[in-house]
């Protein structure tokens, strides 16, 4: 057992935790975050087994049915995750066969961040209690600034630089690691809360949710009293992120997406957003020490806010924009 003789599962623990990550590998193949990945432009004309693809050609790569592909894998509808005890392929890009959060340039900068975050919340969540689904219940159940934000940004200079602050100055191995006792605290407050709902149905989204944002929380400098509206916003962005719109397949029939409202609903959102962050942007404006943030003491100067390390980057003139 690898927590014997304690209360909870800690990040030193994960690595022995081979199963775990079995299981979250395989259920990522099988229900991956976005069944469609983030729609993509081909920059040149390109012949691929024989087909002409014309540059500014929409690309569209299915996930879910390359993970199903029983070309790749055996059974490739089960849920059989010993598969990947045995197996070298990982989701960090390198294995075309499993690509939940992308690959190549354009893969996911939070991938480091999501699958600790996440092994750690699981592992203690099956550590510490006995699960079952409530009765009858089955197993399945305007956002991105006009494609300025680093997943929908076009390719290119301006793409590159947001690329760089996330992977260099946001997420960096060294920041996700400073947070690694801000992910247990609330990881073991979201395990003491479950407890006390002791033979109640869970949402265990909500849950997920509410530990990603408080993890995150000293990064983008939050107040608790925004949580909530945050938590709202989110669960709502992902609703709309994991659908399609006509206009991303058929763009002249876009006029459906006005008419049926689906076009206000995201509006609203986003300038829901819109808000909460310009709220967040004056209060640092208003309060420019800022730093530490709670995380471990020798990480403070690497682990400031998220906003702050942007105003240095914009003051020191390190983000020249095309």
């Amino acid at each position: 057992m690898v927590n014997r003789g304690k209360a909870s599962v800690s990040e030193q623990d994960l690595e022995k935790l081979e199963y775990l990550k079995a299981v979250i590998k395989q259920t990522l193949r099988l229900h991956p975050p976005l069944a469609l990945l983030i729609f993509l432009e081909s920059r040149e004309d390109a012949k691929i087994n024989g087909y002409d693809i014309a540059a500014r050609t929409q690309v569209i790569i299915n996930a879910w049915a390359i993970q199903r592909d029983p070309s790749f894998w055996e059974e490739p509808n089960e849920f059989h995750p010993e598969m990947f005890l045995t197996s070298t392929v990982d989701f960090k890009g390198q294995h075309f066969q499993l690509i939940p959060f992308g690959a190549g340039r354009r893969i996911c900068p939070a991938t480091l961040f999501v699958t600790i975050g996440a092994e750690l919340a699981v592992a203690n969540l099956i550590c510490a209690f006995d699960w079952a689904l409530p009765d009858g219940a089955k197993g399945e159940s305007r956002l991105l600034y006009d494609g300025r934000d680093v997943t929908f940004a076009n390719y290119g200079e301006y793409w590159r630089q947001m690329k760089r602050i996330s992977v260099l100055r946001l997420l960096s191995t060294t920041i996700v690691q400073s947070f690694q006792a801000v992910r247990e605290e609330e990881t073991s407050q979201i395990m003491e809360k479950i407890r006390r709902s002791i033979r109640s149905v869970v949402n265990l989204t909500e849950i997920f949710v509410i530990v990603a944002n408080n993890v995150l929380q000293p990064l983008e400098g939050n107040t608790i009293e925004r949580d909530i509206t945050i938590l709202q916003c989110s669960l709502r962005n992902l609703e709309f992120l994991g659908g399609l719109t006509l206009k991303d397949l058929v763009p002249w029939l876009g006029w459906i997406d006005r008419l049926n409202g689906l076009e206000s609903k995201t509006g609203k959102v986003a300038k829901e957003f819109d808000g909460i962050l310009e709220q967040i942007l004056e209060e640092h404006l208003d309060s420019p020490n800022t730093e530490g943030n709670g995380c471990k003491p020798d990480t403070q100067e690497k682990a400031k806010a998220f906003v702050d390390v942007l105003r240095e980057l914009q003051r020191d003139n390190a983000m020249s924009f095309p």
